[in-house]
Order: structure tokens, then C-alpha cells, then sequence
């Protein structure tokens, strides 16, 4: 088997929800901000299967706007009723691939009528993984090394990047984006300077902006032809809807202050 296995037919964001196809039949995922499938693990889930599975969830709650379950895997049957469809993260009961049949860094994406299998060669690690969403971003413990062996993790990431376009540029959430059904503004520009714009700035008042922004844009960074700013800025979507509004109000000052 190569490092990569895709059996996946199409998989698209469009405006009723999220879908995955595999042939004629389709795999609803997710449907006016509601959850249709579920993230299935094994009771006994590897560690990369663990932390895989909360990833996949904190970007499709993101992604859809629903609030994804993750559950472990007791019963087969239990995912027979059709009222919603398994995204199967690592090895449990409902795969048809196991941790054995894959080699060192190999894995699978597959899309299959009614369900969605992830999985790959992960290390034989049952840990218990902690991972915490809070205000100050995403903690815990018990997560993979990175030396692991950890192919659930991989097909995930791959199925994220992939398939449903999400995009990590740097580490912090500024560099994260998790695309939605449509742009979520209208017009997309900035004053000052627009080829210079990046997906990190979109606070420029943050540490982590003004630091990208001094090695990337002013300090002996690298240089960038007007074709590369343009195609940067195509590739990104900038533009939309034109529209100014930036100072158009400064009059009102002297007009309305004492009002």
C-alpha cells in the first residue's frame, strides 16, 4: 500500500451544507448548522486516534457552525439506523482497514456510501489525551510526539487540508483559516496597503502581527514582484464587493460634537 491511499469520489462546501460523495451516493455530513455525522473512535483508541478526533472536531465546529459529537465505538449497530453517518477516526469496529494492514507513515482517506473512514499505522499508545479548548486557545497533555507513529493523524489532517480546504500558515490562530459556505465579508480590502496584505494580519494591533508584519513586509524581507502581490491577492479572494468607508465621517466632528 502507498503512503497515501485516497478513495475518496468528490467532496464539496456548498450553501445546504457539508457532503462527501462516493460514487452516485452521497454522505451528508452536515445541513443548516446542524451535525449529521458523527467523529466514532474505538473505546480503546490509539492515542493519535484520540487527539485525531479532537482535531477533526474543533474544525468542523468551526467549518459548519454545528457542534460535533465524538463518540467511542460499543456497538455496531448503533450507526445502522441511518439517522446520521460515522466519520470513522482510526481503527474500531466499523472500519473496514485495520492498523495492521499499513505501513510506517501510510493512510487512508476514504469516502464510502453512508460513511467516512480515516486511519492509518499509529503507534500501540492508549494514553489518555487531554485536550482543552479554552479562551487562551487549544492545551492539554498526552499528545503525540511528533516522532510517533501516527497515521490517523495524518489522514485526518490530509482529509482537512485536502479535501475540505483548511489551511494552517503559522501557528498562531491568525494563521488558521477554516474556510465557511461563502466569504464572510463582503468586501475584502484594506487602506494603505493592499499588496502587502496577508491572511495573518487581521489584527494589526497584535504582537504576533506586528512582528510578522516587520520581518515579512519591512526589514530585509523577500523581495516580491507586482505579479506575485497580485496572484497573492488573487489567490486569497481579496476584493468582493467594492465599497470605501474608511474616512468619511471626520466633518461630523465639528458638526454634531457639542449635539
Amino acid at each position: 500500500m502507498n503512503t497515501l491511499e485516497r478513495m475518496t469520489g468528490c467532496l464539496a462546501v456548498a450553501l445546504a451544507g457539508l457532503a462527501a460523495c462516493a460514487g452516485s451516493e452521497k454522505v451528508v455530513l452536515a445541513e443548516g448548522g446542524v451535525a449529521k455525522a458523527k467523529i466514532v473512535i474505538a473505546r480503546r483508541a490509539t492515542r493519535a486516534a484520540q487527539f485525531a478526533a479532537q482535531e477533526l472536531k474543533w474544525h468542523l465546529d468551526r467549518m459548519t457552525g454545528a457542534e460535533w459529537e465524538i463518540i467511542e465505538l460499543s456497538n455496531n449497530r448503533i450507526i445502522e439506523n441511518g439517522k446520521w453517518s460515522p466519520i470513522y477516526v482510526g481503527e474500531s469496529e466499523g472500519t473496514v482497514a485495520k492498523n495492521a494492514d499499513f505501513g510506517s507513515q501510510q493512510y487512508k482517506v476514504e469516502v464510502r456510501p453512508g460513511a467516512v473512514e480515516l486511519i492509518g499505522f499509529d503507534k500501540s499508545d492508549f494514553a489518555k489525551v487531554v485536550y482543552e479548548n479554552g479562551t487562551n486557545g487549544v492545551s492539554g497533555s498526552g499528545w503525540p510526539d511528533l516522532f510517533d507513529a501516527q497515521g490517523t493523524l495524518y489522514a485526518v489532517y490530509d482529509f482537512l487540508e485536502r479535501d475540505l480546504g483548511v489551511r494552517w500558515t503559522d501557528s498562531t490562530d491568525y494563521g488558521t483559516y477554516v474556510p465557511k459556505k461563502e466569504p464572510f465579508i463582503l468586501s475584502r480590502t484594506k487602506s494603505g496597503r493592499p499588496n502587502s496584505y496577508s491572511p495573518l494580519l487581521w489584527n494589526e494591533r497584535s504582537a504576533e502581527a506586528k512582528a510578522y508584519d516587520a520581518i515579512a513586509y519591512r526589514r530585509g524581507g523577500p523581495k516580491k514582484s507586482a505579479a506575485q502581490k497580485r496572484l497573492f491577492l488573487l489567490r486569497h479572494r481579496f476584493g468582493g464587493d467594492y465599497g470605501q468607508a474608511n474616512h468619511s465621517f471626520y466633518s461630523w466632528y465639528d458638526r454634531f460634537w457639542k449635539k
